[in-house]
């Protein structure tokens, strides 16, 4: 699959997991490709508000993605009343051939 499909379909398919979750997405940033020896992973921001229960089914919406996404630096603080807010760092990969369009550090 080619760049120009893969990273807009991924971050829409993250944006639809919190939607579908009932969560309020409050930040999602795309950042460069960081390269490794043998690949390169790109670190997307994310913030999100919503109970409990919605941030496990939105984790568990972007674990069952088809492409790897794994989380890193997980952070989950009291919002307001029963709220919660997560942020987190999501990261996919993608290996030195596949070409990402503005994804390369």
């Amino acid at each position: 699959m080619s760049g120009k499909t893969e990273v807009p379909g991924l971050t829409m398919d993250i944006s639809q997991a919190a939607l579908a979750a009932g969560l309020e997405m409050n930040l999602f940033q795309l950042k460069g490709a960081i390269q490794e020896e043998f690949y390169f992973y790109v670190p997307i921001g994310i913030s999100v508000t919503g109970g409990y229960h919605q941030l496990g089914e939105f984790i568990s919406g972007i674990v069952a993605l088809p492409r790897i996404v794994t989380t890193h630096n997980i952070n989950i603080i009291q919002s307001e009343g029963t709220l919660l807010s997560m942020s987190a760092t999501a990261q996919t990969y993608r290996t030195p051939d596949e070409k990402w369009d503005g994804l390369l550090a």
